[in-house]
Protein backbone atom coordinates (compact mmCIF):
# COMPACT_ATOMS: atom_id res chain seq x y z
CA UNK A 1 0.00 0.00 0.00
CA UNK A 2 0.94 3.90 -0.33
CA UNK A 3 2.43 5.37 2.92
CA UNK A 4 2.22 9.74 3.78
CA UNK A 5 2.10 12.00 5.78
CA UNK A 6 -0.61 15.29 6.61
CA UNK A 7 0.57 18.60 7.53
CA UNK A 8 -2.45 20.09 9.45
CA UNK A 9 -1.75 22.84 11.90
CA UNK A 10 -3.43 26.60 12.14
CA UNK A 11 0.05 28.08 12.80
CA UNK A 12 2.57 29.30 10.85
CA UNK A 13 5.47 26.41 9.12
CA UNK A 14 8.84 26.35 7.03
CA UNK A 15 10.42 24.25 5.01
CA UNK A 16 12.55 22.33 7.18
CA UNK A 17 12.20 18.62 6.77
CA UNK A 18 12.80 18.11 10.61
CA UNK A 19 10.84 15.02 11.03
CA UNK A 20 12.82 13.14 8.04
CA UNK A 21 9.89 12.47 5.44
CA UNK A 22 10.84 10.15 3.23
CA UNK A 23 11.41 11.65 -0.18
CA UNK A 24 11.08 15.28 1.24
CA UNK A 25 13.73 18.10 1.07
CA UNK A 26 14.02 21.20 2.80
CA UNK A 27 11.86 22.96 0.27
CA UNK A 28 7.94 23.95 0.30
CA UNK A 29 7.07 20.32 -0.01
CA UNK A 30 5.62 17.14 1.98
CA UNK A 31 8.52 17.39 4.68
CA UNK A 32 7.63 21.22 6.21
CA UNK A 33 7.53 21.78 9.99
CA UNK A 34 5.56 23.51 12.18
CA UNK A 35 6.11 26.51 14.12
CA UNK A 36 4.29 25.87 17.29
CA UNK A 37 2.48 28.73 18.68
CA UNK A 38 3.59 30.94 16.43
CA UNK A 39 1.49 32.51 13.36
CA UNK A 40 -1.44 32.19 11.95
CA UNK A 41 -0.66 31.04 8.54
CA UNK A 42 -2.36 27.38 8.80
CA UNK A 43 -1.91 24.60 6.53
CA UNK A 44 -3.91 21.39 5.85
CA UNK A 45 -1.83 19.35 3.64
CA UNK A 46 -2.10 15.18 2.66
CA UNK A 47 1.07 13.71 1.06
CA UNK A 48 2.53 10.35 -0.25
CA UNK A 49 5.52 9.34 0.58
CA UNK A 50 6.01 5.93 -0.95
CA UNK A 51 4.64 2.47 -1.68
CA UNK A 52 3.43 3.98 -5.46
CA UNK A 53 5.22 5.62 -8.31
CA UNK A 54 4.09 8.75 -7.07
CA UNK A 55 5.57 11.20 -4.28
CA UNK A 56 4.34 14.50 -3.29
CA UNK A 57 1.02 16.42 -2.88
CA UNK A 58 -2.51 14.77 -2.82
CA UNK A 59 -3.69 17.69 -1.66
CA UNK A 60 -3.48 21.56 -0.17
CA UNK A 61 -5.36 23.86 1.84
CA UNK A 62 -3.19 26.75 2.89
CA UNK A 63 -3.58 29.96 4.87
CA UNK A 64 -6.72 29.63 5.59
CA UNK A 65 -6.70 31.97 9.16
CA UNK A 66 -5.44 35.54 7.73
CA UNK A 67 -7.81 36.79 5.57
CA UNK A 68 -5.67 36.83 2.88
CA UNK A 69 -6.23 34.99 -0.63
CA UNK A 70 -5.62 31.36 0.30
CA UNK A 71 -3.52 28.33 -1.53
CA UNK A 72 -5.51 25.72 -2.97
CA UNK A 73 -4.38 22.79 -4.74
CA UNK A 74 -4.40 19.27 -6.16
CA UNK A 75 -1.39 16.93 -6.99
CA UNK A 76 2.15 18.60 -6.85
CA UNK A 77 2.01 22.36 -8.18
CA UNK A 78 3.25 22.67 -11.78
CA UNK A 79 6.75 24.64 -12.09
CA UNK A 80 6.09 28.36 -13.12
CA UNK A 81 2.95 28.85 -11.13
CA UNK A 82 3.48 31.37 -8.97
CA UNK A 83 4.11 29.53 -5.02
CA UNK A 84 7.27 27.93 -3.01
CA UNK A 85 7.63 24.69 -3.72
CA UNK A 86 5.12 21.18 -5.23
CA UNK A 87 3.14 21.93 -2.18
CA UNK A 88 1.05 25.04 -2.91
CA UNK A 89 2.86 27.26 -0.09
CA UNK A 90 2.52 30.67 -1.23
CA UNK A 91 0.06 30.15 -4.31
CA UNK A 92 -2.40 32.70 -3.23
CA UNK A 93 -4.60 31.31 -6.20
CA UNK A 94 -7.69 30.43 -4.39
CA UNK A 95 -9.67 32.84 -6.84
CA UNK A 96 -8.19 31.14 -9.88
CA UNK A 97 -10.99 28.66 -9.10
CA UNK A 98 -14.97 28.96 -9.52
CA UNK A 99 -15.81 26.06 -7.21
CA UNK A 100 -14.01 25.80 -3.97
CA UNK A 101 -15.62 22.53 -2.22
CA UNK A 102 -14.30 20.64 0.49
CA UNK A 103 -16.18 17.14 1.18
CA UNK A 104 -14.36 14.33 3.75
CA UNK A 105 -15.43 10.50 3.17
CA UNK A 106 -14.55 7.99 6.01
CA UNK A 107 -15.08 4.54 5.92
CA UNK A 108 -16.81 1.93 8.19
CA UNK A 109 -19.30 4.41 9.22
CA UNK A 110 -22.91 4.59 9.81
CA UNK A 111 -24.42 5.27 6.83
CA UNK A 112 -27.05 7.26 9.29
CA UNK A 113 -24.97 9.28 10.72
CA UNK A 114 -23.25 12.72 9.33
CA UNK A 115 -23.95 15.67 7.49
CA UNK A 116 -25.95 15.00 4.25
CA UNK A 117 -25.72 11.18 4.65
CA UNK A 118 -23.91 8.52 1.98
CA UNK A 119 -23.03 10.75 -1.20
CA UNK A 120 -24.64 9.09 -4.34
CA UNK A 121 -23.37 11.27 -6.97
CA UNK A 122 -19.58 10.76 -7.21
CA UNK A 123 -19.10 6.40 -8.04
CA UNK A 124 -15.61 6.61 -6.45
CA UNK A 125 -17.51 7.68 -3.06
CA UNK A 126 -19.70 4.56 -3.19
CA UNK A 127 -19.57 2.79 0.56
CA UNK A 128 -17.79 5.80 2.03
CA UNK A 129 -19.83 8.55 4.88
CA UNK A 130 -19.70 11.90 3.84
CA UNK A 131 -18.86 13.39 7.17
CA UNK A 132 -18.05 17.30 6.46
CA UNK A 133 -18.59 19.48 3.63
CA UNK A 134 -16.95 23.56 3.48
CA UNK A 135 -17.18 25.99 0.76
CA UNK A 136 -13.75 27.09 0.62
CA UNK A 137 -13.70 30.96 0.39
CA UNK A 138 -11.02 32.88 -1.52
CA UNK A 139 -9.55 35.03 1.64
CA UNK A 140 -11.14 32.27 4.66
CA UNK A 141 -9.98 33.66 8.35
CA UNK A 142 -11.05 31.01 10.49
CA UNK A 143 -9.13 32.00 13.17
CA UNK A 144 -5.96 32.72 14.71
CA UNK A 145 -3.56 30.83 16.27
CA UNK A 146 -3.45 31.48 20.12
Amino acid sequence: GLSGNVEFWPFNYNSVNSQNIPGASNLWDHGDSVELNNGSFGSMQVHINGGGNYVGTVFAFNRFNDGAVCDLGIGNKPNGLFGLGPDWSYAQNANSYSVRNMKVYVSDADSSSGPGGLESTISDADGYELVYELDIPTNPAYGAAP
